[in-house]
């Protein structure tokens, strides 16, 4: 065989091997890409889910401790009704400006973040499932607007929260709402958006809740 031959098909060798590295680190580049964005995903979704967590146990226990005061302990179910109220409106509306008034609790709920969260999910969520999510989060956001402006005295676009008119207007039956909506609704509806993205997911907000928030976790009595 002619030298020249012999250098021609060293060289095509060596261009394949070329080939073949520079498609390997592509392959590879795009791997670290996917697998950063996967666990920026899963990241974010925890973060989120775990909110909802947060969400659900607080309403929870407005709810069961409007439910459980007595009748006659009119100013520790007013504290409570404002909590919800404030809290509620800090969650959904524009500006979240928070007024007097307000509880340690209203400062945590402003922090969640809701709508947001709710935004990653939707895009984060199984294909199959964005209808129900678009839903959830649009009834969600619906039932904490509700908890704020459902006698008019509130809107949820007003940039000034009127607590003292809320105050002076508060009745039995305002409380007995907001407590029920709280429980009737907002607890389901956190708890049908959590089973959106699985058990293990679920297992896993859990798992951080005990790490991080452990007094935010609902302990049952044993009968």
């Amino acid at each position: 065989m002619p030298s020249h031959c012999h250098t021609s098909i060293i060289n095509r060798i060596e261009d394949k091997k070329r080939c073949v590295k520079l498609h390997l680190s592509h392959t590879v580049h795009l791997l670290a890409k996917l697998t950063i964005h996967v666990a920026s995903r899963l990241h974010r979704v925890k973060l989120c889910l775990v909110n909802l967590l947060r969400l659900q146990f607080w309403a929870d226990s407005v709810s069961d401790k409007l439910k459980a005061l007595d009748a006659s302990d009119e100013e520790g179910r007013k504290r409570l009704y404002m909590e919800a109220r404030l809290g509620s409106k800090v969650m959904v509306a524009k500006s979240k400006k928070i007024s007097g008034g307000a509880t340690v609790n209203v400062f945590m709920l402003k922090s969640l973040q809701l709508r947001e969260c709710l935004d990653d999910l939707t895009y984060y969520v199984d294909r199959s499932s964005k209808r129900k999510m678009d839903q959830y989060k649009e009834d969600l956001i619906e039932s904490l607007a509700s908890i704020v402006e459902f006698d008019g005295l509130e809107t949820t676009q007003d940039d000034s929260p009127r607590s003292s008119l809320t105050l002076n207007m508060y009745n039995s039956q305002k409380s007995a709402y907001v407590q029920r909506m709280l429980g009737e609704r907002i607890v389901p509806l956190t708890d049908d958006i959590l089973r959106l993205f699985g058990p293990e997911t679920r297992v896993q907000t859990e798992s951080y809740m005990r790490e991080f928030y452990p007094s935010e976790i609902k302990t049952t009595i044993p009968m």
